[in-house]
C-alpha cells in the first residue's frame, strides 16, 4: 500500500520497477493502512485471495524477516 508519497511517484515505482505482484494499493487516506494494521513504512502484510485472512505486519525486510514472509507463504497454498 503506497500513501506517504504523491501518486505520481508511486506509479513511476511500480513502472520503474516492473511491480506487477503484489498488487500496490494507492490510499493517501490511510484508511486502508488502518485497517489492515500497517503502521509505518516499510511494512507489509500478506492477504488471502478474498481479502479476507491476512497475516500480521512484517515490519522491515532483513533475512529474518524474509524467512516469515516465506513460512508465511505457506499458511496460503
Amino acid at each position: 500500500m503506497g500513501a506517504q508519497d504523491s501518486f505520481g511517484l508511486a506509479l513511476s515505482f511500480v513502472t520503474d520497477f516492473k511491480v506487477t505482484t503484489p498488487t500496490m494499493v494507492w490510499d493517501p487516506s490511510f484508511t486502508t493502512w488502518r485497517q489492515y494494521g500497517i503502521n509505518r513504512n516499510s511494512s507489509m502484510i500478506l492477504l488471502n485471495a478474498e481479502l479476507t485472512e491476512g497475516t500480521q505486519p512484517f515490519n522491515g525486510f532483513d533475512s529474518a524477516q524474509q524467512q516469515r514472509i516465506i513460512e508465511a507463504l505457506a499458511q496460503f497454498t
